[in-house]
């Protein structure tokens, strides 16, 4: 889906990426249920942990999809850390039109795993 955040420069609590629909996650010219899912969950990471190297992993995340985007439609995917908990990370994505309207939005729990044997990885890939 080529859905890549990456940090907003001045906003380090933020991730962003554009999102072109493509024909592979839809149907009939419209975006598919899942692909517009699958472009809020990679989004929703928490900016901090991602900054800091730590590994989380998705604990819930509920959405609300307004329309569904039309195949060859420019959108920006916005993620951002509304608490932080402990491991438990409370994080927000909304993926907005080129009018800025909002065309779904989401609301995810992630959790940082107790033992970061990876978090070196992460560290390199920043």
């Amino acid at each position: 889906m080529h859905v890549t955040p990456g940090p907003v420069p001045g906003s380090p609590d933020v991730l962003a990426s554009p999102w072109i629909v493509g024909t592979r996650h839809s149907r009939a010219g419209i975006a598919d249920y899942a692909a517009v899912w699958g472009a809020m969950d990679c989004t929703s990471y928490p900016a901090m942990a991602l900054r800091d190297g730590i590994l989380c992993l998705l604990g819930t995340m509920s959405a609300q999809v307004e329309r569904q985007p039309r195949v060859g439609e420019r959108l920006v995917v916005h993620g951002w850390t509304r608490e932080v908990h402990g491991r438990r990370y409370e994080t927000s994505v909304a993926i907005t039109d080129a009018a800025g309207a909002q065309v779904a939005r989401a609301e995810s729990t992630w959790v940082a795993v107790k033992r970061q044997r990876l978090a070196w990885a992460l560290g390199r890939v920043l």
